[in-house]
């Protein structure tokens, strides 16, 4: 499932800046990594949240509330949102409320995500998730505090300062620099080589190439939206060149294409579990039939090994059989001789059972 880069983040932000003015209604819950916050202006408007993926505005209604919602709607309940703020192109965002006290929501979109409520100096007033690293802990009356960043706003940066960005990593080439030092993720890294006609795989380049790539980057930060859901492998903000071959679907707002891409996603991950729980079913009986085989085998191998091991007395015994039989001595008097010697006799079924 795809999960929102950095500048989507940046991208979305301004659609849900309309949000602001608007006062905080309500909070669902529809499944352990799925929220929908509902905001009123001039009526309900509903954001959802998938913790660690994405955020977007949605027509979806669902009436679950767990006990963090109850939580979390006692501390903000009417609230007026007054900012939102996406700091060094994190992947988090922060919703700034205000009534007679000031209230900080973050949303983290990385890793497994979370939902912290925060006063104005970020005191962790609540936390969905509980958590603790060497450099930073989630949890009430701890500070919040960011995760360490290990990358640069390519929106903040002038020309000598991108190019000294450019030539100072170590990383192994264009497209992984632009992915992970200045944050901008795989696939936009690529869309700005290809825009800017800049090999990707290039470690050392001209200044010209470098202001190919800067400008492209800027362009990017003011681009308009237009967005698509491509043949729903992907949604994006505007039209790619890295997507130019694939067929795609037209939406109004990011928003839209996003929520129509994962509600598909979803749909489509449903029917997959559906196959794949079957698939698992057949590989567990045909797992229990190996198993059975195995051991008949591992208990037929046991049994011939004895037979092996033991060889001159079970010939001797059916040698004395074939003698008896061949004197007419009946089964009846055969048994009884061989009982004590713990050998029984099936003369219908031809078997003979010997203790080794």
């Amino acid at each position: 499932m795809k999960s929102l880069s950095a500048i989507e983040i940046h991208l979305i932000k301004k659609e849900l800046d309309g949000l602001i003015g608007s006062r905080f209604d309500k909070v669902y819950q529809p499944t352990n990594e799925e929220f929908i916050l509902v905001f009123n202006k001039e009526g309900n408007i509903s954001v959802k949240i998938i913790l660690g993926k994405a955020i977007f505005f949605t027509n979806e209604k669902n009436p679950n509330i767990t006990n963090f919602c109850t939580n979390l709607k006692k501390q903000i309940d009417n609230f007026k949102l007054t900012e939102i703020k996406q700091d060094n192109l994190e992947r988090i965002l922060e919703f700034h409320l205000e009534s007679k006290l000031k209230r900080i929501l973050i949303v983290e979109l990385f890793s497994k995500g979370n939902i912290i409520l925060c006063d104005k100096d970020y005191n962790i007033l609540l936390a969905l998730k509980q958590q603790e690293w060497k450099d930073r802990t989630i949890r009430p009356k701890e500070i919040y505090k960011y995760p360490p960043s290990n990358h640069h706003n390519p929106f903040d940066l002038n020309f000598n300062k991108f190019k000294e960005v450019i030539n100072d990593s170590n990383k192994e080439n264009l497209v992984k620099t632009l992915a992970m030092d200045l944050a901008l993720g795989g696939l936009f890294a690529e869309e700005i080589c290809l825009r800017a006609n800049v090999d990707k795989n290039k470690k050392e380049l001209t200044d010209k190439e470098l202001e190919r790539i800067y400008n492209v980057i800027n362009d990017l930060k003011s681009s308009k939206i237009n967005a698509n859901v491509i043949e729903n492998i992907d949604a994006i903000p505007f039209d790619l060149e890295y997507y130019k071959d694939n067929k795609k679907i037209e939406f109004k707002s990011f928003s839209e294409a996003l929520e129509y891409y994962y509600k598909n996603y979803s749909e489509a991950l449903g029917k997959f579990d559906s196959k794949i729980e079957k698939l698992n079913k057949i590989v567990e009986e045909q797992e229990k039939h190996t198993k059975e085989i195995i051991n008949e085998h591992e208990d037929s191998k046991k049994k011939a090994d004895l037979i092996y091991e033991n060889y001159s007395y079970v010939k001797e015994v059916l040698d004395v059989i074939k003698k008896a039989r061949g004197k007419n001595i009946s089964w009846n008097e055969i048994k009884e001789k061989l009982k004590s010697k713990n050998i029984e006799v099936d003369e219908k079924q031809g078997k003979v059972i010997i203790s080794l």
